[in-house]
């Protein structure tokens, strides 16, 4: 499923394709289980998700890749 968010420029709004990555293929890329994801990420509001249905959820995957950046960089401050 594709979603959208609105970019505004000088001529007006433009549309721009975002992919939402479902709840297991995110477990899958963070190498984790339902209630870590939880407790670590979407309690904390480190990740948020998107409904996209009457009992789905996703992720915008640029959110989801932010994500992990941001762990390689923690992991590499420390010593």
């Amino acid at each position: 499923m594709v979603s959208a968010r609105w970019r505004w420029q000088a001529v007006g709004p433009i549309m721009i394709e975002k992919r939402i990555v479902r709840k297991n293929e995110v477990l899958k890329r963070l190498g984790i289980r339902k209630t870590t994801l939880h407790e670590t990420f979407i309690k904390t509001g480190r990740l948020r998700f998107v409904k996209i249905g009457v009992r789905a959820v996703g992720i915008i995957e640029d959110e989801l890749d932010a994500l992990i950046e941001e762990l390689r960089r923690e992991r590499d401050r420390r010593p």
